[in-house]
């Protein structure tokens, strides 16, 4: 297995983490099947150690499997208060109240 990680912004904090699976001499498979986790739920942190263990048990299951690890909210956005971690009113719409 091949394990690559590919930078997506210049800080490094995105990025995409996969598991290649290598021919299969035995099966005579070339080509398998792939998977993306996305991991997220929450607007203060991305869980990168349950994504990487569901990744990993796709990749048992004979699946190319990778992870994403993208910026949140508090990494980007300037308008993100320090204290709290929770975007200033008014820099992040609520969905609904368009």
């Amino acid at each position: 297995m091949k394990i690559i990680k590919e930078t997506l912004a210049d800080d490094a904090k995105a990025y995409l983490k996969g598991y290649i699976r290598s021919a299969d001499d035995t099966s005579a498979h070339e080509n398998y099947p792939a998977v993306i986790v996305v991991p997220g739920g929450s607007y203060t942190h991305i869980p990168e150690q349950q994504a990487e263990t569901l990744a990993l048990a796709f990749a048992n299951l004979g699946y190319q499997s990778f992870y994403l690890r993208y910026h949140f909210i508090g990494e980007k956005n300037a308008a993100v208060t320090r204290t709290s971690g929770r975007p200033s009113p008014g820099s992040c719409p609520h969905p609904q109240s368009r």
